[in-house]
């Protein structure tokens, strides 16, 4: 049971409950760090003792049972199990809607060794410094959808002896930025530093495996949990029937074309307000412990309603507060954003002969060794898929002879369809490699890989790609205006080993786990053709001083000369364009006029 190891990361969980009259609910749950026994690893009886001591009341829950007689043993410890998906003896993601059944008030979670222990060597290409973090992130929104008023207590690995502070690195220290982008969705979360435990000594901690616990490792980590969990079940909530009283005065502070600030009145209440429930277009949308929050993954020039309630720690619900409209502005002009075309009729077969496709976008930017490579590329969508149509010339093209696929010649696609930009990969982000001549594309996000077909096709002195990415498998509404990060890379081998240069078009080497130097997508309509600058003379607008004069008042929608829709304005008789840039716009009308100007 005990040969298999299971991770270390910690999640701890409460719902408002009325601590003083009914037991608190804690599920241990993870791999064998959790399942095991006090000779083989597990922290549960050390830590079920201390709370007892502590007179807490407590009940210990899950479908497994194991452990000392003078201990509650349920749990749902598992052995050899990786955060998943996917795992050679099993997983906790796929599995996790059977394991809350019982509804427990705190989760206590251990995950992420297994993923360093082989247990992850059926899939492709898997690098578990790299995806693990981006899999944890998935089980907690997993976690979180299911229980959303849970809070979280996150723990990274303990100290292996063989090699105290290089095993896990990468993922130990990705831990707390996962805990903290929890945090920023409005969740309450914290992180436990098991890896820098000053009390651990990996030569008296450690059983013979040199991974387990013994009882006296145990013993240290059931000390780190309670330190975290005691203040937050001393916080004793009475029988409580008040509802805090309904918040007020909501606003919103400032907008951008894809986010808003929301600001209000805290409510009061007798036991204190847990959280506010902020819905959006009469949807519950995200919670809040403060009296403020950041509203992201709106569209550009859209309107949305928004309203918010108070909850006490009893589950008392108060009133809504006021209910305002909020309309975003335009998309900014950015050099870095690029416009993606409506269109219809593009095949997936990789020759990119439709006359949609004008591939005038460049992958020049040189990450890594000495290309011999040059890509363009361009973005269209409908309503059903995103289009990537990507040239290439290359000397030499050559397929993976192994399982990493970014190490034959090929293409990364990478999305942040939050648009957060965020340091780590959360759930609405992903990696989508695809090496030329292999028909089964790898991603650290499988849904996203669910939803793309593509091909590739010979050309004179290289390749040319066409892809179409489904909108549902990115688990994004397209739209006017709408706004994602995306970015695109090449991959070059032109010593048939493994890659030996890298291109790409806006980010850095540190795209496969960090959002931050994405480009942007804006979705704007199909290309704006067959204006006209015929007028009769008293409808003719007046273009003079940076100021365009109508005959009469109108809606107006101002169009850059790359079809960019970036200004809409309604029941205007003047538009100034001393902001604009220089360059050649067009102007539409309610009246059916459109007039081509330049601006200096």
């Amino acid at each position: 049971m005990f040969s298999r190891i299971t991770t270390l990361l910690g999640l701890l969980f409460v719902c408002g409950i009325s601590f003083a009259q009914n037991p608190v609910k804690i599920m241990p749950l993870g791999n064998s760090l959790t399942e095991g026994n006090e000779s083989g690893g597990a922290y549960r009886p050390s830590l079920w003792r201390t709370l007892k001591q502590n007179n807490l009341n407590v009940d210990f829950v899950g479908t497994n049972n194991s452990g000392p007689s003078d201990i509650d043993g349920d749990h749902e410890g598992h052995s050899g199990y990786t955060i998943g998906p996917y795992g050679t003896y099993g997983n906790i993601i796929d599995n996790i809607n059977s394991y809350l059944v019982s509804k427990p008030d705190i989760i206590l979670l251990e995950i992420g060794f297994n993923e360093y222990l082989g247990a992850m060597d059926g899939i492709s290409g898997f690098n578990a410094d790299r995806d693990s973090p981006v899999r944890l992130t998935a089980l907690l929104d997993k976690i979180y959808s299911i229980l959303p008023n849970v809070k979280i207590l996150v723990g990274n690995l303990t100290q292996v002896k063989w090699d105290p502070f290089g095993y896990g690195k990468v993922y130990c220290e990705q831990v707390p930025i996962v805990v903290q982008a929890q945090k920023n969705k409005g969740r309450a979360a914290y992180f436990v530093d098991f890896r820098n435990n000053p009390k651990w000594d990996i030569n008296s901690d450690l059983t013979n495996d040199m991974v387990h616990p013994n009882p006296t490792g145990a013993a240290k980590m059931a000390d780190l949990w309670f330190a975290t969990l005691k203040p937050i079940l001393q916080t004793n909530v009475s029988a409580d029937t008040q509802a805090p009283t309904a918040p007020s005065l909501l606003k919103s502070t400032s907008s951008t074309f894809n986010s808003t600030q929301l600001a209000w009145n805290a409510s009061s209440d007798n036991t204190g307000v847990s959280s506010y429930s902020v819905f959006q277009n009469g949807v519950e949308k995200i919670s809040s412990t403060t009296n403020s929050i950041s509203i992201t993954g709106l569209a550009a020039l859209a309107t949305y309603t928004f309203k918010i309630r108070a909850l006490d720690a009893a589950g008392n619900v108060s009133g809504f507060s006021n209910e305002i409209t909020v309309t975003t502005p335009a998309v900014p002009i950015n050099p870095n954003a690029l416009v993606a075309n409506k269109t219809s009729g593009i095949v997936i077969d990789g020759n990119l002969d439709e006359t949609s496709w004008k591939l005038n976008t460049c992958i020049c930017k040189k990450l890594s060794g000495n290309s011999d490579n040059s890509g363009t590329f361009a973005v269209k969508w409908d309503d059903q898929f995103l289009y990537i149509g990507i040239s290439v010339l290359d000397n030499s093209v050559k397929t993976p002879n192994q399982a990493s696929q970014w190490d034959g010649d090929g293409v990364d696609l990478y999305f942040d369809m939050g648009a957060e930009k965020s340091a780590i990969y959360d759930s609405n982000d992903g990696q989508i490699t695809m090496a030329y001549g292999q028909s089964v594309p790898f991603s650290n996000n499988a849904t996203f890989a669910d939803g793309i077909k593509y091909a590739y096709k010979a050309i004179a002195g290289g390749y040319s790609l066409e892809a179409a990415v489904a909108w549902q498998s990115l688990g994004f509404v397209p739209a006017n205006n709408k706004v994602f990060n995306f970015d695109i890379a090449l991959n070059d081998n032109d010593n048939g080993a493994s890659r030996d240069a890298q291109n790409m078009w806006n980010g850095t080497g540190n795209n496969w786990s960090s959002t931050v130097d994405f480009g942007s997508i804006v979705l704007q309509p199909s290309v704006v053709t067959g204006y006209s600058t015929s007028f009769i003379e008293t409808q003719k607008p007046i273009y003079q001083n940076g100021t365009i004069s109508l005959a009469k008042k109108s809606n107006i929608e101002l169009y850059d000369m790359q079809g960019r829709l970036i200004r809409i304005q309604t029941d205007v008789l003047e538009i100034s364009t001393l902001e604009l840039k220089s360059g050649i716009y067009l102007l539409k009308t309610s009246e059916a006029i459109t007039f081509k100007f330049l601006a200096e």
